[in-house]
């Protein structure tokens, strides 16, 4: 009777690789979206730091157009702290009616500037420009 021999190892040795290569691939393609979703966080987290500072920029803006009102003749600055962060606005006069805003909200590690002109005071103030800057 004749004997049939099968060589086992060969499969088992492709198995194997196999595996180690299916596995590789698969934490390569994990490592890659644990490190996708960092990038997306810290993305998430600078948005949010931006949007708050703006925020708080307008906060302070507000702040010296309500002293203004009570005070026709108001220049100077103002500063709030809040839960978010901090800011501050300067008013500045630019002659007769017209003045101009400072404003700069800083939340965590991130500032946002604001810069408004106004050309009347009464019987409304009006506020001919309002534009984010990098700088004063």
């Amino acid at each position: 009777m004749a004997q049939h021999h099968f060589d086992h190892n060969n499969h088992g040795f492709a198995t194997l690789v196999s595996v180690i290569v299916a596995g590789a691939i698969g934490g390569a393609i994990a490592v890659g979206l644990l490190l996708g979703g960092t990038d997306a966080v810290d993305l998430a987290e600078a948005a949010q730091e931006a949007h708050q500072a703006r925020a708080l920029a307008d906060a302070c803006t507000e702040q010296a157009l309500q002293t203004l009102h009570d005070d026709l003749s108001f220049t100077g600055s103002v500063q709030l702290t809040l839960s978010t962060g901090t800011c501050t606005a300067e008013v500045l006069n630019l002659g007769g009616a017209q003045r101009e805003v400072r404003s700069n909200g800083t939340a965590v590690n991130t500032t946002r500037r604001v810069r408004i002109i106004i050309d009347a005071l009464q019987p409304t103030i009006s506020v001919s420009s309002s534009e984010d800057v990098t700088s004063f």
